[in-house]
């Protein structure tokens, strides 16, 4: 499938400030097959910007940072809100 590059938490290198992020929890394995990726376990726990909050669930890349501080873009469509 053909996803769209949408929600960066970082600019050139930096990251944005005042950006408020969301909890998302991982649905599905998702291998990092390269090095902008951030691999997924079902039950994972991923931080992604707020005004992403509406692509989330879609098909399309959505950035984000685990909880180890690691940072990759992801499916958006592998991620739900918690309830």
């Amino acid at each position: 499938a053909e996803y769209e590059r949408i929600g960066l938490l970082e600019e050139g290198g930096r990251e944005v400030e005042g950006v408020e992020q969301v909890e998302v929890i991982a649905r599905h394995t998702f291998p990092a097959t390269q090095s902008s990726h951030l691999p997924l376990e079902p039950g994972q726990t991923v931080f992604v910007a707020e005004h992403d909050r509406k692509r989330i669930g879609e098909v399309c890349w959505l950035h984000g940072r685990d909880k180890a501080g690691r940072q990759g873009f992801f499916p958006g469509n592998y991620v739900d809100v918690p309830f």
